[in-house]
């Protein structure tokens, strides 16, 4: 069986690289955005996803790239995705004949 490295949703870097560097606490985060913090401890828990609308609200908050945790999460989608379907997809797709 292949090693994987482990790929953590994108709630795990919004909570260690910005809530906690940052010294704000998960209910002062939703307050300011807008949000309930059972939103935010569920993104941080990976047990949601971050949406478009979420992604303004972080990058308004943040100052950031509106687009920049919808990014995030399309990466982590592709990840995650390729890790589990691509081999079966590799067997049952085959790539078109150009003529």
């Amino acid at each position: 069986m292949t090693e994987h490295i482990e790929i953590e949703p994108v709630g795990v870097m919004l909570k260690e690289d910005f809530l906690d560097d940052i010294g704000i606490s998960v209910p002062k985060f939703a307050q300011a955005i807008g949000v309930t913090r059972q939103e935010i401890y569920k993104i941080i828990s990976g047990d949601r996803k971050v949406s478009p609308e979420m992604s303004i609200r972080f990058g308004m908050f943040f100052g950031m790239s509106l687009g920049y945790w919808n990014r995030l999460q399309n990466d982590y989608d592709m990840r995650i995705a390729k890790r589990e379907k691509l081999d079966q997809f590799k067997q049952s797709i085959k790539p078109m004949q150009v003529a």
